[in-house]
């Protein structure tokens, strides 16, 4: 449109600056009033809309590459590895930051935690924050509800991957459920649980660490090798099992690689390689075999990420039956060497021992399968489907 206003206001002061060799004095104004102030363009964070979905949000930034993500991570020793593998997969979709929230509740008490996570959220300005919130010793519902408010287009998720026994007893997990925008568990088993909670949760596997995703190598290692600790009877449903299978590899006569705390309370040798991914890498890949116990073998599709890095590795797993387990991929004789006794153990572990062939096909064929399916590449496609289903 062409009027006396306009040209008054805009079209007479812009011909004369432009004849002076200067800038529209409106951009001089804003530059004065902002120069230096404003973020990259983009990184600008879109106003929500009325009662728009801040997963929305998510999606259409991850689509144009410029999605921030904030994860913390636990990492209980101050030796543990930092484990980059799913922040590294969020940057394929914009900047990243990744926080040892252990470390730093080492700085601070649970009060100054809080304060601390809220100084990192006003730095960086992230998109999507992926929390490990468990047992109310970290992040606290009360402190996801404020920043919620403060900044209601960051979309909150929180990743749960471990086995709680007895957690309808704690109100906790249910309570930092609510407060996030979507609660991640290891097995759609328990939905029911939540839902009879009012909460609504999804299902979301842990992925796999690089330094599993190596050749197999010259196979000179034991029998079977076994990493992970002996911990107290009733700690985890499967705890006994885990004994009894270790003390029955290690009396069949099979020679066997153990690795981790607690094995001389049995009467067993063991030595220690904790976090050093590289380490249990190498000793998975020389291995004939190796055992994966998980702490439950009745959560649907629940496997602990022992499994997905011996297959990585082209290590045949020898693996405790769990249900699911074929629905995500790991078939026994195919992919993996499945059993649900430990005379069934022992029996399949001598039998494959003897049939070096048979073994290294099964190996192999984790190995193609587990790096299809299972990476933390697929893990953040998932989630990226999981909240589109939100929006």
């Amino acid at each position: 449109y062409e009027d006396e206003l306009r040209e008054i206001n805009s079209g007479s002061p812009w011909r004369q600056a432009r004849e002076r060799g200067e800038t529209h004095p409106d951009l001089v104004q804003f530059n004065r009033a902002w120069g230096g102030r404003m973020p990259k363009r983009e990184n600008w964070i879109a106003a929500p809309i009325g009662q728009a979905h801040p997963g929305r949000r998510v999606l259409e930034k991850a689509a144009r590459g410029n999605l921030r993500t904030v994860r913390f991570k636990a990492m209980l020793r101050a030796t543990d590895v930092p484990r980059p593998a799913l922040i590294n997969a969020f940057g394929k979709y914009g900047p990243t930051q990744q926080i040892n929230q252990d470390a730093l509740l080492r700085q601070h008490d649970l009060a100054g935690f809080q304060v601390e996570v809220e100084k990192i959220i006003s730095r960086f300005q992230p998109d999507l924050v992926v929390l490990q919130a468990q047992r109310g010793t970290n992040m606290l519902p009360a402190t996801v509800w404020q920043l919620r408010e403060k900044w209601p287009w960051i979309f909150w998720m929180n990743f749960d991957g471990d086995v709680h026994v007895k957690m309808e007893e704690q109100p906790f997990y249910f309570e930092i459920a609510r407060a996030v925008h979507l609660q991640t568990v290891i097995s759609p088993s328990l939905f029911p649980l939540y839902a009879s909670r009012g909460v609504g949760v999804a299902f979301w596997p842990i992925g796999i660490e690089p330094e599993y995703i190596r050749e197999r190598g010259p196979v000179d290692g034991p029998d079977v090798t076994f990493l992970g600790s002996l911990y107290g009877e009733g700690v985890f449903p499967e705890a006994e099992m885990r004994r009894d299978a270790v003390v029955a590899l290690a009396k069949s006569g099979l020679s066997l690689g153990l690795y981790g705390g607690g094995w001389p309370r049995v009467g067993l040798e063991s030595k220690y390689t904790g976090e050093n991914h590289t380490e249990n890498a190498a000793l998975y890949a020389g291995a004939k075999m190796a055992l994966s116990i998980s702490q439950s073998k009745d959560l649907w599709g629940y496997t602990s990420n022992r499994l997905y890095q011996i297959c990585t590795c082209g290590c045949p797993a020898l693996v405790q039956r769990f249900v699911g387990m074929e629905a995500g991929g790991y078939v026994d004789g195919e992919t993996c060497i499945a059993w649900a006794t430990t005379d069934e153990m022992l029996e399949k572990a001598r039998y494959y021992v003897a049939h070096d062939t048979e073994r290294e096909r099964i190996g192999e064929a984790g190995r193609v399968m587990t790096l299809g399916r299972h990476t933390w590449a697929h893990r953040v496609e998932a989630l990226f489907e999981v909240i589109g289903g939100l929006t």
